[in-house]
């Protein structure tokens, strides 16, 4: 994740938070790597999710919070969205070819 555009201070931690609705604080799940100043950076980890962390991950419950000098309580915040798979795609195409494969169409022979 990238932030560019300059924050209010420098950036002194980054986490991946959870489980709690957006705009409701909850506490650290895993520590992130920040890169960068306070002008723009990169924030890049991992870690692994427990079960219920996970459930959590889908229903977006889990944030990513960066805090700076000006704000210790984190000055950067979003909510975590899970995005289909490359894979998934490719079969909500194929579905909809499918769709459009199967509808009726009218001969041009009938159309006025």
């Amino acid at each position: 994740m990238s932030y560019s555009g300059g924050l209010n201070g420098n950036p002194t931690a980054a986490h991946v938070h959870g489980l709690s609705a957006a705009g409701v604080n909850s506490g650290v799940i895993f520590g992130l790597t920040i890169t960068g100043n306070q002008a723009s950076g990169t924030i890049t980890g991992s870690g692994t999710l427990s079960a219920p962390q996970e459930t959590g991950l889908f229903a977006q419950q889990i944030y990513v919070n960066l805090h700076t000098s000006a704000h210790p309580g984190g000055e950067l915040r979003g909510q975590l969205v899970p995005v289909p798979e490359p894979e998934e795609y490719a079969a909500m195409l194929g579905v909809g070819a499918l769709v459009l494969m199967c509808r009726p169409v009218r001969s041009r022979l009938f159309r006025r």
